[in-house]
């Protein structure tokens, strides 16, 4: 998606986001419209039996302050903290793209976009509002088809484009609720603003390794060597590259020194760790 935004904005053309939000996505999955997808999609016979056996005939019950209900059977939603869950919820909405014309779309779990590139010169985007206000309008109708609530007030519309690109003036409604225009979103751990700088994603993930620099710098004195090894460090300091984005000269030398610091600083504490013989799980040894 990044990859796409950039490829758009660097030819001076716009790109429209539209980021939604599901009300409780996980919790009003129909569990008769899910056996039937699945039944589409070529479950059939024992695996669809397992499947129905799975949904099906669950119970709940609520404790407050030793105080416990009745229990109800759950006739809607995946159990939520297993894998299968983020499964079958992306198998339930899969058809989604079908009812949208205009738009690309993409999911990852219970986070949603459509994207509608602006091509200027080609006449079929000329008019993005009319596009897609017709998309928005046919999401609607499959989500209520499909007994997904929307959190319409919480739905995100974000206009990608160069700083150089005069900003349009976007009417987008969804479910008769206006989308207010945002300069930047939070999708997939991701802050992603509208010129594509990255730079509040940059301070918020230095923010984020200046403290886990203080915690080792303190926990090297008590905790052995052996823990403090890159196998261990290296993955909490993947950043945005790694997500599909290209930085932009205008910060990568500004913003690229500050993690590099940072970097060097968790060597210098990596490298200066105490051995196993000379520490503790709880002390420093002198």
């Amino acid at each position: 998606m990044i990859q796409e935004i950039r490829e758009t904005v660097d030819k001076g053309n716009l790109a429209v986001g539209v980021f939604v939000d599901f009300q409780k996505a996980f919790d009003t999955v129909n569990h008769k419209i899910l056996l039937h997808k699945l039944e589409h999609y070529g479950v059939r016979g024992v695996a669809k039996k397992w499947f129905h056996s799975y949904l099906e005939n669950r119970q709940q019950s609520v404790s407050i302050n030793g105080s416990i209900s009745d229990t109800e059977y759950i006739k809607h939603g995946v159990p939520q903290g297993s894998v299968l869950g983020p499964l079958l919820f992306l198998i339930y909405i899969n058809d989604l793209n079908r009812c949208i014309n205009f738009s690309t779309t993409r999911h990852f779990a219970d986070d949603t976009n459509l994207l509608y590139t602006v091509e200027r010169s080609k006449s079929r985007n000329r008019n993005p509002v009319r596009n897609l206000n017709k998309d928005l309008k046919s999401l609607n109708h499959w989500l209520l088809a499909n007994k997904i609530s929307l959190n319409a007030t919480k739905t995100e519309l974000i206009i990608f484009r160069n700083k150089k690109t005069p900003k349009p003036i976007l009417k987008i409604k969804l479910n008769g609720v206006k989308l207010i225009e945002t300069n930047e979103v939070k999708y997939v751990g991701l802050t992603i603003d509208k010129h594509l700088t990255f730079e509040n994603h940059i301070t918020i993930l230095n923010a984020k390794l200046k403290r886990a620099n203080n915690l080792l710098a303190i926990s090297r004195h008590y905790l052995p060597s052996n823990l403090l090894k890159w196998p261990i460090l290296l993955p909490s300091y993947i950043w945005m590259p790694s997500m599909g984005a290209r930085p932009k000269p205008n910060y990568e030398n500004s913003q690229t020194p500050r993690k590099s610091s940072l970097h060097n600083l968790l060597c210098r504490f990596q490298c200066r760790s105490q051995s196993p013989l000379q520490s503790t799980k709880y002390t420093k040894t002198k």
